[in-house]
Parts: C-alpha cells; structure tokens; sequence
C-alpha cells in the first residue's frame, strides 16, 4: 500500500485505490493482519493524505482490544499519526502508565 501512496496517482486516483482497499480490509476483519502490517496500512493512508473513517475506526478497535500488545513503538507511532483517535491516545498512554514507559512490546 505504501507504494500505491508514493506513486503519486493524484489524490483522487490515488485516494480511490487505497480507500477500496481499506473497504476490503474492513469486510475481510482486520484480524487477519499482524501489528507492521496494519502500521504500514495506515501510514499508507497518511502518506497519501487520503482519511478513511471507517478502517481508522476498525484499527483503533483493534488496537484497543489487543491492549497494544505485539506492537513496536514505531508501529504505534504509524498508526497514531495516521488515525489520530482519542481512544486510540488514551490507550497508549495507559499503557506507557502501566509499563513506566519500559517496553510495548510486553
């Protein structure tokens, strides 16, 4: 997906594609996908200034139900950029809270 943002099709071809293939995502589950690749979607999404409701909503829920867990702080730092979600904010910093800032990666 990145490829797709940095191709520079225009923001509406562009813009098109990457929204299609986050409403594939969306109805597929997001489940199916692992922490770096669901960073490297939504940074995909941001790169390319294209906002999709929908899948930034799924990932934040997602996010929010794995506690975080298996993600790096890069990819939390890809996702948060590109989402930019309160819950999604609280989450993190929760988290940060209970670790004392150590590792997410626990």
């Amino acid at each position: 997906m990145h490829g797709i943002a940095k191709a520079r099709l225009g923001t509406e071809k562009g813009g098109l594609l990457l929204k299609a293939i986050g409403k594939a995502a969306v109805t597929r589950g997001l489940d199916a996908f692992n922490p770096q690749e669901l960073s490297n979607a939504v940074r995909a999404f941001a790169t390319a200034h294209v906002h999709d409701g929908s899948l930034f909503e799924e990932v934040t829920d997602e996010l929010v139900r794995w506690e975080l867990h298996g993600f790096t702080l890069q990819n939390i730092s890809h996702i948060t950029v590109g989402v930019r979600a309160n819950k999604l904010y609280s989450t993190v910093a929760d988290k940060a809270v209970r670790l004392k800032l150590r590792s997410f990666n626990q």
